[in-house]
């Protein structure tokens, strides 16, 4: 059995000669380049036990011979495709997996019964692999140009045009050193289902890719408040990779999700800001900022056209022209701002922040900082209860607030929100269930009527030309009173939340 560590990207086929010529490859190479073609038949069941159980079973052949792989997926580092490997020669091109040791088939709860396998798809690429090193670390570079072909009636082809780094010793974060310094001449772009998974896509639509929530963190109190961490920041950002396809594909949801997980990052950086260095963390933050803020313009279009469109013709009445006008306005910059926050995940400088993030993550879980290596339960209480008094700063009633004074109470919940979410799992009771609850509804509320003061403000960002005054001063109207009627809804609600006991206390 092996350990797999690799790191996928995609790529432009007319980048690919680019790639091998660098001069970064060029002078880290080790040996000459090999090519050759390799066709990988991946196997499961009618109704894929395999893949529910974690595992992926393929057949390869390199023009030399049969070998079966089967990779289970294994904890270790976000942003990383970790699996442990088992591989075995085979004397033609059908699996057996009574080929594998009696310990591996128990790992996916296999019990000596012969499972009907039937090939599902294959993978066919012309492979350019190289070995390369950087500092004291040895790893492959693979380059992959081909095809991924469903079987049978599913017989649909998926191009795959990527490159991966797998580690063969040494540290992953001179593998991701390496690779900054390769961006910066090709377009690379993170990757991260496998072949495996693209191909299950393939085959079954209901596989393809969607919109996907953040997990519950889980926490132990044995944790260090450095293990702590790496755990809550390494969840939001395989949840920020995990939705990056579905984003590519024009879910609106996942692109919503996407913003999520950012904010997640920028809340875990804050909530741990007395254990981490002051500079990096400013300026992880600011540069996640950044991007969240490319990706709202698409979101809030979206919830204009979804939610806030049918809550005024609900509300108003108004005539099929306005709300035809409106409808298409909506469009038009629903669409034009969804190329515009693909374009901010697509840019190279987006590539580059996820890599040096992923780095930082790693230097950081190896140096462990003495900062960091206390009990983690106390240092949650502490976060708990900056995150309480921030919360409560302000505690008028919602109607006499200000709008940006609202629109900033709504910040500082959702911070709140995010680290009760991240620490709560280290209590139990109904307490916490309850105080969760009431940080959630609390958001919901307030969101709301940001939802309504964000609609009419849409009128005034909207492009020239597309919007008729009257449309705009029907929606401003609307707004003004949708917000009032949610803030009145809100009020109980953020009153309940000042008096809720803290669990954590």
């Amino acid at each position: 059995m092996e350990i797999e560590q690799e790191i996928k990207f995609s790529l432009a086929p007319e980048k690919t000669a680019a790639l091998l010529r660098s001069p970064q490859v060029r002078g880290a190479a080790r040996g000459d380049a090999i090519s050759r073609r390799v066709s990988s038949t991946y196997f499961d069941t009618r109704n894929h036990g395999l893949r529910k159980a974690g595992a992926a079973l393929r057949v390869r052949s390199d023009g030399a011979g049969f070998e079966q792989t089967l990779k289970i997926a294994t904890a270790g580092p976000s942003g990383i495709q970790n699996c442990e490997e088992w591989t075995v020669a085979l004397g033609g091109a059908e699996p057996s997996l009574l080929a594998f040791d009696r310990e591996v088939l128990r790992r996916f709860k296999h019990r000596g019964r012969k499972l009907k396998l039937a090939p599902l798809f294959t993978t066919d690429v012309e492979r350019t692999s190289r070995m390369l090193q950087h500092g004291d670390t040895c790893f492959e570079m693979s380059l992959d140009l081909g095809r991924i072909e469903g079987h049978g009636s599913t017989a649909k082809e998926l191009p795959v045009c990527e490159v991966e780094f797998e580690l063969v010793r040494g540290e992953l974060t001179d593998i991701l050193g390496f690779i900054l310094d390769i961006v910066e001449e090709v377009e690379l772009r993170p990757l991260f289902p496998s072949k495996a998974q693209r191909g299950y896509a393939l085959v079954r639509p209901a596989l393809k890719a969607t919109a996907i929530k953040a997990g519950t963190v889980r926490l132990d109190k044995r944790m260090s408040v450095n293990d702590a961490f790496h755990r809550i920041a390494g969840d939001a950002l395989t949840h920020l990779l995990s939705n990056a396809e579905a984003v590519d594909e024009g879910h609106a949801e996942a692109l919503h999700q996407s913003r999520v997980a950012i904010r997640r990052i920028r809340a875990a950086l804050g909530a741990f800001s007395p254990v981490l260095p002051r500079r990096e963390r400013r300026e992880f933050n600011d540069q996640f900022r950044f991007v969240q803020s490319g990706l709202s313009p698409a979101r809030d279009w979206h919830v204009f056209a979804t939610e806030s469109l049918p809550q005024l013709a609900l509300d108003t009445g108004a005539g099929r022209g306005k709300l035809k006008r409106l409808r298409d306005l909506a469009t038009h910059e629903r669409d034009k701002t969804m190329r515009e926050a693909l374009a901010t995940l697509h840019s190279p400088s987006y590539t580059e922040l996820l890599l040096r993030f992923q780095r930082w993550l790693l230097s950081l879980e190896s140096a462990k900082p003495e900062s960091g290596t206390g009990k983690l339960k106390p240092f949650a209480k502490r976060a708990l209860d900056s995150s309480r008094r921030a919360l409560l700063l302000d505690a008028r009633p919602l109607k006499k607030m200000k709008e940006e004074e609202r629109h900033a109470l709504r910040k500082r919940g959702k911070k709140a929100r995010y680290a009760t979410e991240f620490f709560a799992g280290l209590w139990h009771g109904p307490e916490v269930t309850r105080y969760l609850k009431m940080m959630a509804r609390l958001q919901d509320q307030l969101g709301f009527a940001n939802d309504a003061v964000v609609a009419w403000h849409l009128m005034e960002t909207a492009e020239s030309g597309h919007v008729r005054g009257s449309d705009a001063a029907a929606v401003e109207a609307w707004a003004r009173a949708r917000e009032q009627q949610c803030i009145a809804t809100a009020q109980p609600v953020w009153r309940r939340a000042q008096k809720l006991r803290a669990f954590w206390s």
